[in-house]
């Protein structure tokens, strides 16, 4: 029997879909500061992002900008698409998920500049692009 959500897979196998919780904004900071089960939140301000906390592995992060920041590429701590920093707009959303021991890894990213460009594509790690998203929807 497979998890709730997922009838007829098989045990392992990941949900069919999940649920992530919206959280209270929060200030960017060197260390930003990402409550403990993750979540989806707004970041605020302008400060450069150097790393995430140490929450357990599979935690996931999506984070909405409201402004610009950069986000600084780390090899092992904040592994970014395309090994490199990250300078966010105001609306990009990009989703990160906890390695443990305060290493996280970008799932994907969606630029607000595609999305008010009429594209719907997201980015995924890897650069694969997908247009799965039809509709604009407020994270």
């Amino acid at each position: 029997m497979g998890r709730p959500g997922n009838e007829g897979g098989s045990p392992g196998n990941a949900p069919a879909s999940i649920f992530i919780a919206d959280r209270p904004d929060i200030a960017s900071a060197a260390a930003l500061p990402v409550p403990a089960g993750g979540g989806n939140m707004l970041v605020t301000g302008t400060t450069t992002v150097t790393s995430l906390p140490n929450l357990p592995t599979g935690t996931v992060a999506v984070l909405r900008f409201g402004g610009i920041l950069t986000f600084t590429y780390d090899a092992t701590t904040l592994i970014l698409q395309g090994s490199a920093n990250l300078t966010t707009a105001a609306g990009d959303v990009v989703a990160m998920r906890s390695e443990g021991g305060g290493n996280w890894r970008e799932l994907w990213r969606r630029l607000a500049a595609a999305a008010a460009a009429g594209s719907g594509a997201v980015t995924r790690a890897g650069g694969a692009t997908t247009e799965a998203l039809t509709s604009s929807t407020t994270i």
